[in-house]
């Protein structure tokens, strides 16, 4: 799928789910006017239509959006040594301080990973610094 597709299939997508969104909270307000049971009857069945079609919109939205990973690794002279993203974000912004890297010059390699179900699958960028 091209990039033009895909861009054009997430806003179909997005339009469906806000359509969706109005027309089941229309339905909601409808259904708490009504007292005949048979039109009762009937909205509650339009709203399980509209709760199913929502929920194979939000399906497919995310098959659209792969699940991307970063991981962060230190190269040095002695080997890899992994590190825990969130605490990596911590160190960058200032959230958080160690001493255990005084001193000390580190490469740092970021790899940005596709993954699926939780597995990297392709690397999709690199950086070094």
């Amino acid at each position: 799928m091209t990039i033009h597709n895909l861009a054009n299939e997430v806003n179909r997508i997005n339009g469906a789910l806000e359509i969706l969104g109005l027309l089941r909270e229309r339905l909601t307000l409808q259904l708490e006017e009504m007292g005949a049971e048979s039109g009762r009857e009937a909205v509650y069945e339009m709203l399980t239509q509209v709760d199913a079609l929502q929920l194979e919109y939000q399906r497919r939205s995310i098959n659209l959006h792969p699940h991307h990973k970063s991981y962060q690794f230190f190269l040095t002279d002695e080997g890899v040594s992994p590190i825990l993203h969130e605490g990596y974000v911590d160190l960058v912004s200032g959230k958080a301080i160690t001493t255990e890297f005084a001193g000390q010059t580190y490469r740092l390699a970021d790899w940005y990973m596709q993954m699926k179900d939780d597995v990297p699958q392709k690397l999709v960028n690199e950086t070094y610094s």
